[in-house]
């Protein structure tokens, strides 16, 4: 495999728009760092102690899937 030598070519072979295949040799399995459990925790953690206001708001963004 090459190299992409800038930032042209570096998109072009791993276009951020279209999610890696398992399959694929650059793609690495981070599920057990992920740590998707201590997430879920934590948000629950600020629900139960927000300050009594009706809405809550919390953005998650990331690829996926649980």
């Amino acid at each position: 495999m090459n190299r992409a030598t800038n930032l042209d070519e570096a998109y072009r072979v791993c276009d951020p728009d279209r999610p890696s295949l398992a399959t694929d040799e650059r793609y690495v399995d981070l599920s057990s760092v992920r740590g998707a459990k201590v997430i879920a925790a934590a948000i629950a953690w600020r629900i139960r102690r927000c300050d009594g206001n009706p809405y809550y708001q919390e953005l998650l963004a990331g690829h996926g899937s649980w």
